[in-house]
């Protein structure tokens, strides 16, 4: 029995897929985007060498730098941790343990961000901090911050965009996939046809 040729049914799902994902991902854009940005606009701020900032709750916070241009340099969030002084006391006076947070950056209209710092507020109040940079280093070449920010969790809270665009992302690329294979067994086929 002689094989036939895929059908070229799969060309119009495949191509009805990407167009569905093209059109999710236009349609999500201005929707994460505004995640993002009511996310740090929800931040909590604080002068660009220190201040009191007001925790609502306890539990694990970021400590973010902001300032403009900060993607202008590198100005890697680690290099801005190796020159840095911070402190930062809880209500009662308590220094608390920092821990280098996950390399995250934003960018939003207004706002610029790196995260240095991750640490657990143990209560609702005021907290000081304090941040310096060693700016004398042959080495140092970075933007320093406008401002300080601490924003609850750990990152941005707004873990559905990046799955979202993974999401998005994968099936537009299986279903670009998909109409390549079908065109490769459909030439494979004529070719051997012919």
């Amino acid at each position: 029995m002689r094989d036939h040729p895929p059908s070229k049914r799969w060309y119009r799902v495949c191509s009805v897929l990407a167009l569905l994902g093209f059109g999710a991902a236009i349609a999500w854009w201005p929707y994460s985007t505004s995640r993002v940005y009511d996310a740090v606009e929800a931040f909590e701020r604080a002068a660009p060498y220190g201040g009191q900032v007001r925790l609502d709750g306890p539990g694990k916070h970021t400590f973010w730098i902001e300032g403009a241009c900060l993607s202008c340099h590198d100005n890697e969030p680690e290099q801005y941790r190796d020159a840095a002084t911070v402190r930062i006391e809880a209500p009662d006076g308590r220094p608390l343990r920092l821990r280098a947070a996950p390399s995250r950056v934003f960018n939003t209209a207004r706002r610029e961000g790196r995260a240095l710092w991750v640490f657990d507020a143990p209560s609702t109040g005021d907290y000081r901090i304090s941040l310096a940079f060693d700016t004398d280093g042959e080495e140092w070449d970075n933007t320093l911050p406008d401002d300080i920010a601490i924003g609850r969790g750990e990152g941005l809270p707004v873990g559905i965009v990046r799955p979202m665009a993974m999401l998005v992302g994968s099936g537009v690329t299986a279903a670009l996939a998909l109409a390549a294979i079908t065109a490769w067994r459909r030439r494979r086929y004529f070719d051997s046809v012919t």
